[in-house]
């Protein structure tokens, strides 16, 4: 077994992994950048004299998004306590909760100036990142003899995974094999209850909201200064726009994202195969395929969900989750003391919320409609003799 990295991050640490992963989250979202880029290309299109306004408003929503994903990363980090190491070919890590992957996942390794981040990508290409202080170590060497452990050979021996699950005293224990398609329902089950309010305002919902206000706020001002005067029609085009986009993240049905996803071979690896459920008085442990384990607090957990597909578990962070298949309960002994379990830990069963989607060809159609009606206002103003 390598030895335990035991730290709670420092101010300057907390900063420098914030900026870090603020990064490494604007590169994964390519896609995004580049329809903001192509609507306010459009305009720049349409309406050339704003083409201050048109790069002001782009820095600004950028800057937005990256300080948002900066404060909530931060947040969560100040005053965790965490521990890391390597036990066999598992790399091994608890904040809050527990989780493992083999060392063999890890294919990305990064040093600052204060951290050392290792990271492998989940199956819906999202990155994970474990990270370490670099003040943990002893020196350069310990570096090099932990990164040489982490890429190492696996020595046969007892299973670790087994050696946790034996002392970790189970209660129930439920197996389920996952193809892509019950995996696929099981996404959509959550997202549904995530944008159905069940979980209340989220902050990403809150993001939203101060995304909206600031683009009113900038472009009043962008504009003001770019013509030198108030022009309420590019005003009220941007505000539709910046309307439009907040509809497609919060209220256009996941499910078509979803089932491109599983196209992906990775995904396919990543999610199907035999899960394993167990629920003891310390917690949910969940064996995934590709040998990984996650294991949650019952005081990590905030949300319990019953619908017609699976119990879903919500983290406090509003975003990790755990779905079980209701098919993975063999008895009705299994289910009462499931529930028994659930409610001596605080979790009782919550209604869920029916969520409510905007239909993807109907978005398409509003946006085709804002740029039909600015084209059509521009042109009478132009033909009056009141166009820039």
């Amino acid at each position: 077994m390598g030895k335990k990295y035991e730290y709670v991050m420092d101010e300057a640490e907390i900063r420098e992994c914030g900026r870090f992963l603020t990064w490494e989250h604007v590169k994964c979202n390519k896609r995004t950048w580049l329809l903001l880029l192509m609507i306010l290309a459009a305009e720049l299109i349409l309406r050339p004299t704003y083409v201050v306004a048109t790069a002001l408003l782009s820095v600004v929503l950028i800057l937005i998004v990256c300080i948002n994903c900066y404060l909530l990363t931060t947040r969560e980090l100040r005053g965790q306590p965490v521990s890391i190491r390597i036990e066999g070919n598992r790399l091994k890590a608890r904040r809050r909760d527990y989780g493992e992957v083999p060392c063999t996942d890890i294919q990305m390794v990064r040093r600052t100036k204060r951290l050392l981040f290792m990271g492998y990508t989940q199956g819906d290409k999202r990155q994970a990142w474990y990270v370490i202080p670099l003040r943990c170590f002893a020196d350069g060497q310990e570096v090099e003899q932990f990164l040489a452990m982490l890429h190492g050979s696996y020595e046969p021996g007892q299973n670790p995974s087994q050696e946790q699950r034996d002392a970790y005293g189970e209660d129930i224990r439920l197996s389920f094999q996952m193809n892509g398609e019950s995996w696929g329902r099981l996404q959509k089950g959550a997202a549904d209850l995530g944008n159905s309010g069940s979980l209340g305002r989220t902050a990403r919902f809150k993001a939203l909201m101060l995304w909206l206000c600031a683009v009113t706020v900038f472009v009043l001002i962008a504009t003001g200064l770019a013509a030198k005067k108030f022009d309420l029609l590019i005003v009220c085009f941007d505000v539709a726009l910046t309307a439009w986009m907040g509809m497609w993240v919060f209220y256009r049905n996941p499910e078509k994202k979803i089932r491109k996803q599983l196209k992906a071979p990775q995904l396919q690896a990543a999610v199907c195969g035999l899960w394993q459920f167990s629920f003891a008085d310390e917690g949910i442990c969940v064996d995934m395929p590709q040998d990984r384990k996650s294991i949650y607090l019952w005081e990590s957990l905030s949300w319990l969900f019953e619908t017609q597909e699976a119990f879903y578990f919500f983290n406090q962070d509003r975003k990790r989750f755990i779905a079980v298949p209701k098919k993975s309960f063999v008895t009705r002994e299994q289910v009462e003391l499931f529930y028994r379990l659930c409610a001596n830990h605080g979790l009782q069963r919550m209604e869920a919320k029916k969520a409510r989607y905007v239909p993807g060809w109907f978005l398409w159609i509003i946006l085709g409609l804002i740029f039909l009606a600015f084209l059509g206002t521009a042109a009478v103003k132009i033909s009056l003799g009141t166009g820039s």
